[in-house]
Formats: C-alpha cells, structure tokens, sequence
C-alpha cells in the first residue's frame, strides 16, 4: 500500500514538473514561492491575487484546485496578468456551480521546469444566480441618430439572457440578445421613447430579475428632414418585376417608397430632373431585408435604358434606416450623363425576387 502511494506521488510530481516546462534546456535553480496571496468571492467564480516572485527566470504561476465536480483542475497565469487596481497579479477561476469552499495552490514555475514549494488560500464562489443582476446594473444606453445605442458589460462567465422592449409607432417591440459576455445593440426609435429591460440567466426565464426603464431621445437624422429647396427623386410605376407603394413606416412622406421585387429583374424608372442635378452624390435614406445590389441607367431626357451605360452599387441589407451616400462623379463622366432637367435613371433594385426595401427622400447633392 505504501509503495502504490509513493508511486502516485512520484506521477503527481512528474506531472507538475510537466506542466511547467515549456521548454528544454537547463533547470533555472530554485524559484521563490509567490507571496501576498488572497481570494475573493464573485458570481459563479473566485478571483485570486497573489504577488509573483522577484526573479527573472519567472514564467508563471500554476494554480491547482479542485472544480465544482471534484475534478482537479489547473490554470496557468502568465506575467501579463497584472491587476492595474490592487498592483497584485490576478487569475479569475470560473466555472463553479456551488457556493462551497474549494482550496487553491499556487507554485510559481520557471521556463526550464523550477517549481516553488505551493502556497495554499480557500475561496467561494458567489450564487451563479447573481450574474443577472450583474449584467442588469451594467446596462448604460445613450442616444444615436434616429436610435438608442444600448451597452452591458459581463465578465462573470455565466450565461446572460438580456431582454429590450418598447413601442415604435404604437407597436411594441421585443428584442433579446445573449449577453454571456459584454455587447452593445441599437433599436430605432425615431421620438422620445422609453426603453424596458430586464435580464435572467440563460436556460431559467421563470426567474427574471426587476425591470428597468430608461427614457432616450433620440438625435434626428438631417437627411429625414424634408428640406423645401431639394429637389428629391420620385419613382414612376413603369416598373418590371417589382412594385411599390407609399411606405407604410413614413405615411406622411411623399418621398418615401415600399419596394418589394418579385422576379430577377425587378426595375423601374424614376422621374426626370425638373432642374439640373445639384450634385454628384446620390443620397437615400433605406432599410433593406437583405443586401443588394442597385444598378442605376444613365437616362437622357426623351431616351432609355441603354446596355453599357449602367453603374452598380453594393448596398448593404440594413433593419433600421441608413443612410447611403455614392458619389457618382465618374460614372456620369463616363457615360456623358449631364444630369440636365428632363434626364432620369432607370433603377434596378438587386437581382432576385423577395426583396423589400424602404427608401426615403433620394436626392442628388455635392
């Protein structure tokens, strides 16, 4: 009996020998221990700090424990581990499902395989179900164009769902992100709104925490703005594969258009210029249920589509309004388009059917 438990002795010491020689060469000579140790609780996982020796053979610091499972773990924690707060090194040991104490050893290593004699500390994780309320409080939110940017922070490591809901146009809306780690989201809103959240470990929605609320004005976007000396494009319903109908999002914009194709090919031409184009740029506020790709045909007043005088743009798929901004200089230089009064473009709106886009006051400026 004596003799099996010299044997796993000697294969336990092997193995921590293992594990702190990460290269061959010489042994580097006894190491110092490290000093200073301590432990603190936190959600789902304990933090522990400890001062690495004074030696410049040091390489890191291995911390054996024993999981919420009873399986003997270890985790290395290199020389860049510096806690900026405390000046102390810090190793954050997560995983842990039960608030028991568990026992930590510390052996400081070298590169060639020097282990210090362990230094021992106890700690306890704090109720995993904390980590809600931990991602609930980290919430900040602040105003975006035309939306409210929404932040949280996680470092527990427990798995976070969060969940957001206000009204847009009197219609409520629910989003919910996997907040397992820090993120941000933005929702539009285009008023003053009031924006709910509240949070509940992943997997356990019947224990959600409290709801909070914070109220965001958003900052208005200046191309939603109808401005009465622009002069914005309008679209005929000389269209293919497609149609269009007043957005239903904008009811009280007559520069706003609900596009959804239904073919390859879905076009359609816009209205000639009344005056001559006032730039180069073409700028549209959209949202597109996925990316596409518009091809605009250079148009003279009295004339059509012609093949090779067309230029096309990738457009990004965008939930909630974008602006977009090209500026086609080169095009119309390449295609002797002038953009005088009576010219127009004919507008392929992507290549496939089930496209839906909004777009909003098109105009061209410098």
């Amino acid at each position: 009996m004596k003799k099996f438990a010299y044997i796993i002795s000697m294969v336990f010491s092997l193995f921590l020998a293992t594990a702190c020689d990460d290269n061959d060469g010489p042994n580097d000579g006894p190491i110092e221990p490290v000093t200073e140790v301590r432990a603190e609780s936190f959600i789902g996982s304990v933090n522990v700090y400890f001062k690495a020796p004074q030696n410049e053979n040091y390489y890191y610091t291995l911390i054996t424990y024993d999981d919420s499972e009873g399986k003997t773990k270890h985790l290395k924690v290199g020389k860049d581990a510096l806690d900026s707060e405390t000046g102390l090194m810090k190793a954050v040991v997560t995983g842990f499902t039960d608030t028991d104490v568990h026992n930590f050893q510390l052996q400081a290593c070298t590169a060639h395989g020097s282990i210090s004699t362990p230094v021992a500390v106890t700690g306890k994780a704090e109720s995993r179900s904390e980590a809600k309320n931990y991602v609930l409080n980290s919430v900040t939110m602040y105003p975006g164009e035309n939306c409210a940017v929404i932040n949280w922070q996680n470092v527990t490591g427990v798995p976070v769902t969060l969940d957001i809901a206000y009204y847009r146009n009197g219609v409520p809306v629910i989003v919910t992100r996997d907040a397992t780690s820090g993120g941000s989201v933005s929702v539009e809103i285009t008023e003053p709104t009031t924006i709910y959240y509240q949070t509940y470990n992943t997997g356990d929605d019947q224990d959600k925490s409290e709801a909070k609320s914070m109220d965001i004005t958003p900052i208005p976007c200046p191309y939603d703005i109808i401005d009465p000396n622009v002069e914005y494009i309008t679209l005929t319903k000389a269209w293919n594969q497609m149609s269009w109908v007043a957005d239903p999002d904008t009811p009280d914009n007559p520069y706003a258009y609900y596009i959804t194709s239904t073919g390859g090919d879905p076009f359609c031409n816009a209205n000639g210029l009344k005056a001559a184009a006032a730039g180069t740029k073409l700028v549209m506020r959209y949202k597109a249920n996925k990316a596409f790709i518009l091809e605009l045909f250079w148009c003279d007043n009295g004339g059509g589509a012609a093949g090779g005088r067309s230029t096309t743009v990738n457009v990004p798929q965008s939930d909630g309004w974008s602006t977009f901004i090209y500026d086609y200089a080169d095009a119309m230089s390449q295609h002797n388009w002038k953009g005088n009064a009576g010219d127009f473009f004919r507008m392929d709106w992507g290549t496939e059917p089930g496209l839906e886009i909004h777009v909003k006051n098109m105009h061209l400026e410098k």
